[in-house]
């Protein structure tokens, strides 16, 4: 793994909503979508989270094949964001196709059904890049400056990217990215590819396009860029990766800090609540949250602010799981059920004075 610096901070920024309807709005409306006139300092006070913004890229290799996925995710506003490699032989499940597989068959769409099914997170919008728009959307007039691990060699066996120190120009990118080293596996390549992505994001001033926009707000933010942690399987024919759902949802935590979750499920959808009036609480608890496959909709206040200890309750029966694991994660050891069926969240959150911060777990600021 990459980092360029650390996931340092989660900021907000929110609309307001009233403390009457928010089940009712968020039915209508989805996250980031809100009317306004309540005050923030109140108790009662909720407000939509604006969900980390996402682009899929689709990386495409001279002879139209997927080379590989990537997740671009964050905003220097949400204070940290980054990139989650994927490799084109990833497997939904052992049985299914790769998602070189389907892009080859049906396209950027079924890449991006693919990736939601896998990261159950929305995807955004989906970026093709090949030869010509690598150098497009990086910048024209961009080097890049990376230290190659391996020599890289052309079809004669000459040394086209030579091992150690490298001034990788636009116009190359493409083809360091989909050439291999001797001897050297689609992991070992998506490592190289690590190290192209996280000196883009130190240099995207130049960059353009959408996805260009979304490198070029996370220039001076803290942002990660990984590849999923996978594991190896299938026969000598139908080889390729799968990934353990606890190990995607961490990953998935580190590039897209508040992740939308996608039209077909799969993500706990949470309110989070100040019980203290100490706001900061309750979204460095965020943090906690969202890598056991949590999906931030709502914060706010509690209806007081003299709660002591956390509470955790979830509002239809099959949230019964999550909440479960929510709250051993935040030590709470009484979880109480309140039925709310048409209900847009599975389970709320109070953080009480006594919550004690995981010291592995980034602050959290709120944007006013």
């Amino acid at each position: 793994m990459v980092v360029v610096g650390l996931v340092a901070a989660i900021v907000l920024s929110v609309p307001v909503l009233g403390r009457i309807g928010v089940d009712a709005a968020l039915r209508g409306a989805g996250p980031g979508a809100a009317s306004t006139g309540a005050d923030p300092s109140l108790p009662g006070y909720q407000a939509f989270v604006a969900a980390s913004p996402t682009v899929l890229v689709a990386d495409v290799g001279p002879d139209g094949r997927l080379v590989a996925a990537a997740l671009v995710g964050g905003s220097a506003r949400q204070g940290g964001g980054g990139v989650l490699l994927l490799p084109a032989a990833l497997r939904v499940e052992a049985s299914g196709p790769t998602l070189g597989e389907a892009f080859g068959d049906d396209g950027p769409l079924a890449l991006a059904g693919r990736v939601e099914a896998i990261l159950r997170v929305d995807v955004g919008e989906v970026v093709r890049l090949d030869d010509a728009s690598w150098r497009e959307t990086v910048g024209a007039t961009t080097t890049l400056r990376i230290d190659n691990p391996a020599p890289i060699l052309g079809d004669a066996g000459e040394d086209l990217f030579p091992a150690g120190p490298l001034e990788l120009p636009a116009d190359r990118i493409a083809a360091y990215l989909h050439r291999r080293a001797p001897g050297e596996d689609e992991l070992e390549a998506l490592y190289r590819a690590e190290l192209v992505w996280a000196a883009w994001m130190a240099r995207g001033g130049a960059s353009a396009g959408v996805l260009g926009d979304l490198v070029r707000g996370l220039l001076g933010v803290d942002a990660t860029v990984l590849t999923l942690p996978v594991s190896a399987g299938g026969d000598a024919e139908r080889r390729g990766y799968t990934a353990a759902v606890g190990d995607v949802d961490e990953a998935v935590a580190l590039v897209v800090p508040f992740p939308a979750p996608p039209e077909r499920g799969g993500r706990t959808r949470v309110r989070l609540l100040d019980g203290t009036g100490d706001p900061d609480r309750s979204l460095r608890a965020a943090g906690e949250v969202v890598p056991l496959g949590a999906s931030i909709l709502v914060v706010g206040n509690a209806d007081r602010f003299d709660h002591d200890l956390d509470e955790v309750e979830y509002h239809r029966p099959s949230a019964d799981p999550a909440a479960r694991r929510i709250a051993a994660r935040l030590g709470v050891t009484d979880v109480s059920f309140t039925d709310q069926p048409d209900s847009a969240i599975d389970v709320t959150i109070v953080v009480g004075r006594s919550h004690r911060f995981d010291p592995e777990v980034p602050n959290a600021t709120v944007a006013r």
